[in-house]
């Protein structure tokens, strides 16, 4: 009878240990599927960005060059790539912090797990 009762508590904690394994997989994987998708959307907006501001930039040289004003012009293009590109990098950062904690809800079954066993604080 105890032996029986032993190999039941040992089944439901190898089960359990399984389960919440399981949703450590998943909670990697949702992890990785994000980054991905964060930084191929991150390239493809640098990409057209990049080559739209290039274009831009060139055509405002070209119209201001017979001026006297190609100096001032070509300086707030260049402040204004620095400025967006300090937007862009602060923009990143935000993202990388508002995201959803990785292993979240690993850690959320771990400690109902513990508060059930009597664990809690």
């Amino acid at each position: 009878m105890l032996l029986a009762s032993l190999r039941s508590l040992a089944r439901s904690l190898l089960e359990v240990l399984r389960t919440r394994l399981e949703l450590l997989s998943l909670d990697l994987e949702a992890a990785r599927l994000r980054l991905l998708s964060m930084l191929l959307l991150g390239a493809l907006a640098f990409l057209g960005f990049a080559l739209g501001l290039v274009v831009a930039a060139f055509w405002l040289v070209a119209a201001w060059w017979d001026t006297p004003h190609r100096l001032l012009v070509m300086g707030l293009l260049t402040g204004f790539f620095l400025g967006g590109g300090l937007l862009a990098l602060l923009l990143l950062a935000w993202r990388a912090r508002r995201g959803p904690r990785i292993f979240a809800a690993t850690l959320e079954e771990l400690r109902q797990d513990r508060d059930a066993l009597g664990g809690g604080r």
